[in-house]
Formats: structure tokens, sequence, C-alpha cells
């Protein structure tokens, strides 16, 4: 009888992990549709897949009303210190919309002010930069893409895991900025950190 209950806590494990990660290769080829092919070397790829990712972030995160100045005022995306980001984003987010809102990129020169922005894309070099540090109550989704610890206010941060971009969520700063993340965004993650 203990046996049986182990096997069956087992299986249901199996098939709990096995869903999991069902939707993450879901969001993955999602991901991957938005991408041209090309036959890029793998900094290029990595690239072009962190770009696909900012967009597809857009439908797993809800912003309070109050991030948007009026009803036809942009989606905004910002790129501080990541040149090839902002590049690919332009082909990226060419002829699409956020809930009928055009998008915009922005492209931030050091310690020039960030402004109205929905998701701010930070660079290695950059995550702790003033600017960055500015906006922490700001209702935006700040994406750094650091090496080690992400910085203080970044709600998802890139990370490379074998050779395949994963992302960490740090659900507290989302509360924190009254942005809304979707169960389905926390499912794929690689770690979600804090949040009630």
């Amino acid at each position: 009888m203990i046996v049986r209950r182990g096997l069956s806590s087992v299986r249901m494990l199996i098939h709990a992990r096995a869903h999991v990660l069902s939707r993450f290769a879901a969001l993955c080829l999602a991901v991957t549709s938005v991408l041209a092919p090309a036959a890029d070397g793998p900094s290029r790829l990595d690239v072009r897949v962190k770009a696909a990712f900012l967009y597809r972030f857009t439908e797993y995160v809800d912003w309070p009303g109050s991030a948007f100045a009026s009803p036809d005022a942009p989606f905004v995306i910002a790129v501080l210190g990541d040149d090839g980001i902002a590049d690919e984003l332009v082909s990226v987010l060419a002829n699409r919309d956020y809930g009928g809102r055009r998008f915009e990129l922005k492209r931030l020169a050091e310690n020039e002010p960030i402004g109205d922005v929905h998701i701010l894309f930070v660079g290695r070099a950059r995550e702790e930069s003033e600017q960055v540090k500015a906006a922490l109550r700001a209702p935006m989704l700040v994406v750094t893409d650091a090496v080690a610890m992400p910085a203080r206010g970044s709600t998802i941060n890139f990370s490379v895991v074998g050779e395949r971009i994963r992302f960490d969520v740090a659900l507290e700063d989302a509360e924190r900025r009254g942005l809304k993340l979707s169960s389905r965004l926390l499912t794929v993650a690689q770690t979600v950190r804090g949040g009630s």
C-alpha cells in the first residue's frame, strides 16, 4: 500500500513536470515563430531570441491603466546599453501592436531620463546605472541580462542554462510596480523569487 502511494506520487510529479516542460516548449516555439530563419552564429541567435522574448512578454504581463498617458498612447519598449537587441527589436515589432496600441522603440543614451516606458531592457554593462535606480517604482517591466545576480529592481533576468536562454522572475518586483504576471509566464520561468 505504501509502495503504491509512493509510485502514484512519483507518477503525479513526473506528469506535472512534463506538463510544465511542454508549456515551456510551447512558449519557446511561440518565441521562435517571430524570428525569420537565418544561419547566424550562436551570439546572434541569442540576441534574436532575447528580442523575441521581450515582445512575447507583452502577452503575459498586465500593466495598470495609469501606465498609459492616453487611450491611444503607444506601448514603449526602451533599450539601454545593448544596440544589438535594439536593432533586432526593430524587425520583431514591425507590423505588430499591443491591444491596438502601436509599439515604439526607444534607444536610451547614458544618463538620458527613461520617461514613460512599459518595458525597459538593460544590457549587462548598465544594470547598476542611476537611470535604472531612478525607475525602481515606475509601472514598467524591467528586464536585465545580468550574468550573476540581477540588479535590484529587475523583474525578469535572462540566464543561459546549457545552451538555451531562460529567464528568472522576481515576483516581488512586479507586485511593487503594479504589474500582474500571468501564471503561464511563471510556470515557464527558470526560477520565481518572492511575491505574495
